[in-house]
């Protein structure tokens, strides 16, 4: 059986809803706005904050929101 994908910390990634692309993550942390270019939150221990709020969890490529199971699917950029 193969193992599923982990969530690399030191890894950078697209944050895609419904295949769109609204925001990145690169070593950790979050990024949104018109050119990805404002951190608003990071990555640490399984949990996205955003301005220091728990707001979603990671497993495998995916952070699921937490007040309403939104999942949204990480895509590595290579």
């Amino acid at each position: 059986m193969d193992e599923p994908i982990a969530f690399n910390p030191d890894a950078s990634y697209e944050v895609r809803y419904n295949g769109v692309r609204f925001a990145e993550i690169h070593k950790g942390l979050f990024y949104e706005g018109k050119d990805r270019d404002l951190n608003t939150g990071e990555i640490l221990d399984g949990k996205l904050f955003i301005n220091g709020t728990p707001v979603g969890i990671v497993s495998g490529l995916t952070i699921t929101r937490v007040n309403d199971s939104t999942d949204f699917e990480l895509h590595p950029i290579l």
